[in-house]
């Protein structure tokens, strides 16, 4: 049996020897350009499942646009930097922080060891890629580690910087504890995962003598309360927020009275398990001017400062009711929803919390706790102290985690660097109808996300990145930015440029300041990881490039790049260059696992590219996966996996019969000459109207960017209708044909196939070479060295290919019955009837009658006209006359010829049925008509083809005939298996024995000739004496028992 995996190889190894991807583009360096960006991959750990769905859009499209002629720059890239590869060399290396790194280990070293890291891990996916028939261009990938990408990004920045989009401000923004850097909550850095938190109802006692211009009555022992899971930003509390048009009450215990959202009360006494009374109710809006006192002032000292600020503040958006108690806890410097209210109402982002995530010596009695986790326990146990809790429980729930490390997230206000997005944003939103969507919805959801983005954070805290080139005086409040590696080296009169613009050694550049006698020094901050992908339009070009290639052509990734790679490189460009970097978008949905769960390496759910080829070939996955919408969830399922590496075998099957059929005509199919339209057989002209229709569909769906679509229609037309449909065909003929016919026929499957091929190969680049090196190609040629083929209209006959799709459902519903009735397809039946109403099918049934009979096995088609649904709509004339008057003939005429499980299924679902005549258009309701049963052979099979019902019966009578044809026809399949088993060609001759009963000698020597012809059988002998190195095989044929043998008969030499 064929190995396809081994013949892939084998390609692999042809690919490599030959330099065909180079002779490829040699080919094509004069035409037109086509600029493909590559998504730049995250290269830690080896390649998955999802990896390689993605590159095989990518290769598939790349490698029918050079099929066009087209000069394609496809430079593979893949991202380098950031805490992706820092995790991974931080387990390496046994560090656990920061302090390691920098004490320990050395910047210089960790640096060292995550560039050999990463460049090690891009060599691996490379390998994996074109394992799996990527063509892209991996001998000149961009990698922005290196100096020229670096340099590059130091011009967009500084670009950025004059026209004066970026600024450094006070944010609280997503940090990670244990990575301690700050994270953007925008992109894929933060990841949602399931935890339990405390769940805790805490009370604020009101401060009256401060609310003495209160709205509202207010009692002592009156208390604000709040619902928390975070009581580590506790300490950092500025207000209560509540809604202002929502309702509130006091509710009281008789000596203690709580204020909460009306809606909430419920919730609130069912979980303290209070008894509550409503003393007062009114509006939120009333709250605003009560103060408070805070319950952990006495352990925070700077709290009694913010006294002040302890107050209700209103938020129509920022409070809910739907959970908690309808009044928010606000601490502007852990949240970016409160820091905004807290701008709104003066307030600061106080933020008592280190780099290395611990509280300050300003959180009081707290100071030098690790947050989140030692955090919470220390305030839990104050607040517990101060009787401030009135419930304490635990919840489950989706909070903030690190992408990489996966440690709990906290938000912490820190000095950071951003581009102002909010400047761009309109003409982001204008650039954005000019790209062209694939599907077309995503432009509105990629819409929605710039319309919702914040500005964008760049900077990193961290040490393996691209460094911010900004340098800043030491005495006073100079900055400047380079632009490029070589403006640095002039700027710090340096004799070359640095070899490495990495930390630590573009830390030790320092130059003079031009405003005082201070020293320049770099900010120690690294750009943010998305940064690097931002600018890969235009740092992974190299010199002279840009100009030629820019914009991009054609950009794809999964779904979850809209609010990533597809957003930096809009907002990098319009803030640049005002305008967009890309002109077409084909969006990606997810691969899931066979239980439909989200696939992530640290669920341990994910297929590894060497485990997905111990389960499927790689021209199978690429089959498999591209045959699917790209932007729709994808379950990795084996069984369809393993039917679609049968698909590839079947695709060897039809190579190998169509080599047979050469050698049977002595036909040289290396030489292809296009059919001639004379002389074709019925089923000849239809195959070359379908061959010539699929190009120019698939050559339009390519175009277009309907991927799926062309892939499964190639699919579909080399396994259905050529492998199950024509070449059914062409064996048949075969048998009986001359040798001019056979060449015809070989030459037909040879052009067929040939074009099929190159189809095909831009989703099985393996299996198309092997076949097409093995049938057609010359010494060291390449399939993809051809064209792309153009469709030839003259053989185009959509009459024709509508007459065969009525016959495929045909065949379909009598091969059903064949198999019900225990009638081997390769035993003739006597008859098969086939019953519609519809003219036009009728007629084409009629045409095609011929092709039905072959290919069904049927000595007859009967075709009849009359109602094949087995019911039937009856109008009922005195409910229709009153209803329709004039009209109500032409109504029933029309209604009669409805099809009654049509009219049902209307009925039930809108209570009418919408009839079109030529009267007009009428609403026919129940009690005008009834649906009446036909009695039809309980056997039969129905089919339905475009609104018209067929029905079908098959008459299996063994005439003696038919007993006559059934009996050459098994014994010549029986020979046929042997002649596989025994390894013999079709050119190979035979010497046929043969042992039967006397009754079934006579059906076998009446069929003798036609035995000899098909089975290439020199001789046979029937209950003779038989060899002794032949072994005979019995088996059962209408009842009697049989026996054959074959042994080859060798060439005689001439002398």
């Amino acid at each position: 049996m064929l190995d396809i995996k081994s013949r892939e190889e084998e390609v692999l190894k042809y690919w490599t020897e030959h330099s065909i991807d180079d002779s490829v583009r040699k080919k094509n360096s004069g035409g037109k350009k086509f600029y493909f960006l590559d998504g730049p991959p995250y290269v830690t750990g080896e390649l998955a499942a999802h990896h390689i769905w993605v590159e095989t859009i990518k290769d598939l499209v790349l490698r029918y646009k050079r099929y066009r002629g087209l000069k394609v720059h496809d430079r593979a890239g893949f991202d380098v930097h950031g805490l992706p590869t820092e995790v991974k060399v931080e387990k390496m290396l046994g560090v656990t922080s920061k302090r390691d790194i920098e004490e320990r280990i050395g910047i210089d070293r960790f640096v060292a060891e995550c560039k050999a890291y990463a460049g090690g891990q891009a060599k691996g996916a490379i390998d994996s890629y074109i394992r799996f028939g990527s063509s892209l261009d991996f001998k000149n990938v961009y990698l922005p580690y290196e100096n020229y990408y670096i340099s590059n990004g130091w011009f967009i920045f500084k670009e950025l910087y004059k026209k004066k989009l970026l600024y450094k401000g006070l944010a609280p923004l997503a940090y990670c504890p244990r990575c301690e850097t700050v994270l953007s909550a925008q992109g894929p850095e933060v990841e949602y995962e399931d935890t339990t938190d405390s769940s805790l109802y805490i009370r604020f006692k009101v401060d009256l003598h401060r609310s003495k211009d209160a709205k509202i009555k207010l009692d002592a022992n009156t208390y604000l309360v709040v619902w928390t899971t975070t009581p580590w930003t506790l300490p950092s509390n500025m207000a209560i927020a509540v809604n202002p048009k929502e309702l509130y009450v006091i509710a009281s215990t008789g000596h203690e009275h709580y204020i909460v959202a009306k809606e909430r009360l419920e919730a609130f006494a069912s979980a303290t398990d209070l008894s509550l009374v409503i003393s007062s109710e009114f509006y939120g809006s009333e709250l605003e001017r009560i103060y408070y006192i805070s319950p952990l002032e006495k352990e925070v000292p700077i709290q009694k400062t913010f006294a002040r600020y302890h107050r209700v503040i209103l938020s129509e958006g920022f409070v809910s009711i739907t959970e908690g108690t309808g009044l928010l806890h606000v601490a502007p410097g852990h949240g970016p929803e409160d820091f905004k209210l807290g701008k709104q109402n003066g307030m600061p982002a106080f933020s008592p919390i280190d780099a290395h995530a611990e509280y300050t010596e300003e959180a009081g009695v707290f100071g030098g706790l690790k947050v989140p986790a030692e955090a919470n326990t220390g305030v839990l146990e104050k607040l517990k102290e101060n009787h401030a809790i009135l419930f304490e429980g635990t919840l489950r729930h989706s909070y903030p985690h690190c992408w990489r490390c996966h440690s709990k997230l906290i938000y912490r206000a820190t000095e950071q660097w951003f581009v102002n997005v909010q400047k761009i944003k309109k003409k982001m939103l204008k650039e954005n109808t000019k790209i062209i969507w694939h599907p077309a919805a995503a432009t509105d959801w990629f819409a929605d996300a710039v319309a919702n983005s914040p500005d964008w954070c760049v900077s990193r805290q961290r040490y393996w990145g691209a460094p911010l080139p900004v340098w800043a005086c030491d005495k006073c409040d100079a900055v400047e930015v380079m632009g490029s590696s070589k403006e640095l080296m002039e700027r710090a009169g340096l004799e070359s440029e640095l070899f490495d613009l990495h930390r630590p050694y573009v830390d030790r550049v320092t130059f003079g300041c031009k405003n005082c006698d201070g020293s320049m020094k770099r900010v120690p901050d690294i750009f943010d990881v998305w940064y690097d992908a931002g600018i890969s339009h235009t740092a992974s070009l190299r010199a002279g490039e840009f100009e030629k290639l820019f914009p991009a052509d054609w950009i794809t990734e999964s779904r979850d790049q809209i609010r990533g790679w597809f957003s930096v490189l809009l907002r990098t460009s319009v803030a640049v260059y005002g305008k967009t970097s890309f002109k077409r978008v084909n969006i990606g949905g997810m691969i899931k696992d066979e239980l439909g769960q989200q696939m992530h390496r640290h669920l341990g759910n994910t297929v590894s590219v060497t485990e997905l080829l111990g389960i499927v070939s790689a021209d199978g996955f690429r089959l498999w996966c591209a045959s699917h919408p790209r932007w729709l969830e994808l379950k990795l399922k084996s069984n369809e996996l393993t039917e679609a590496d049968s698909n590839i075998m079947t695709i060897y099957n039809v190579a190998n019969l169509v080599k047979e059929f050469a050698l049977l005509s002595n036909n040289d199919i290396k030489k292809l000459r296009k059919p001639s339209p004379a002389k074709l057989q019925t089923e000849e002209r239809w195959i070359l109207s379908r061959l010539n229709t699929l190009i120019e569909e698939t050559t339009s769906n390519m175009e277009n960017y309907y991927v799926d679509v062309a892939v499964k229609d190639i699919r579909d037309f080399i396994l259905e209708d050529l492998s199950r449909f024509y070449l059914k065909f062409a064996k048949q003929r075969a048998e009986t044909e001359n040798k001019a016919g056979l060449k015809r026929i070989s030459n037909i499957t040879a052009y067929v196939l040939h074009r099929a091929l190159v189809l095909a190969s831009i989703v099985v680049p393996f299996a198309a070479e092997s076949m097409y090196r093995e049938l057609f190609g010359v010494k060291d040629e390449s399939i993809f060295m051809g064209g792309w083929p153009r469709p030839d209209k003259k053989f185009i006959n959509k009459a024709l290919e509508e007459d065969f799709a009525v016959l495929k459902e045909s065949a379909n519903a009598i091969l059903y019955l064949r198999e019900q009735r225990n009638a081997k397809l390769r035993w003739p039946i006597k008859e098969a009837t086939i019953e519609t109403s519809s003219d036009s099918v009728i007629a084409s049934l009629e045409r095609v009658s011929n092709q039905l009979a072959m290919y069904t096995n049927s000595k007859s088609i009967k075709i009849l006209k009359g109602s094949a649904s087995a019911k039937e709509v009856k109008p009922l004339f005195q409910a229709l006359g009153p209803a329709f008057k004039e009209n109500a003939q032409a109504v029933a005429d029309e209604l009669k010829k409805q099809n009654a499980n049509a009219v049902e299924k209307e009925i039930d679902a809108s209570g009418y049925f919408r009839l079109h005549t030529s009267k007009g258009t009428f609403d026919i309701k129940p009690g005008q008509f009834n649906i009446v049963e036909n009695v039809k052979s309980e056997k039969g099979a129905s089919a339905r083809y475009k609104n018209t019902d067929l029905y079908f019966d098959i008459d299996t009578e063994l005439t003696g005939e038919i007993r006559e044809e059934l009996v050459t026809r098994e014994f010549i399949r029986r020979v046929q298996v042997m002649r596989k088993e025994l390894s013999l060609t079709r050119m190979d001759s035979i010497a046929l024995y043969i042992k039967v009963d006397e009754a079934t000698k006579k059906l076998v020597q009446k069929g003798n000739d036609q035995i000899k012809r098909v089975a290439k059988a020199k001789s046979i002998g029937i209950n003779g004496k038989v060899p002794d190195d032949v072994q005979m095989k019995g088996f059962d044929i209408l009842g009697a028992k049989a026996e054959i043998g074959i042994s080859k008969m060798e060439k005689r030499v001439q002398k």
